[in-house]
């Protein structure tokens, strides 16, 4: 499947997400105007495509600023503990 792309100060953002057992792993390539890819390895696991993608922008646009790259607001484990409860 497809995923929407990003640019960002000339850079594009390119995510892939791949889903095992109802979470959405995400890693993130950051191609520059000359060609040349950097991919970021598994940046973690979420619980939808859409939290997994806003994840991935904010940590490549954090990246390129030079700022402190963000943290997911969740762990696997309380993903986890939310669905035995439910």
């Amino acid at each position: 499947m497809e995923w929407p792309e990003m640019r960002y100060k000339e850079l594009v953002l390119v995510p892939g997400l791949a889903e095992d057992d109802g979470m959405y792993a995400v890693k993130l390539v950051i191609r520059s105007p000359d060609g040349i890819q950097h991919t970021t390895g598994v940046l973690g696991d979420f619980p939808c495509p859409i939290e997994a993608l806003r994840f991935a922008f904010q940590y490549g646009m954090a990246r390129i600023d030079h700022r402190p790259l963000p943290l997911p607001e969740w762990t696997v484990q309380e993903w986890h503990d939310r669905q035995l409860a439910a």
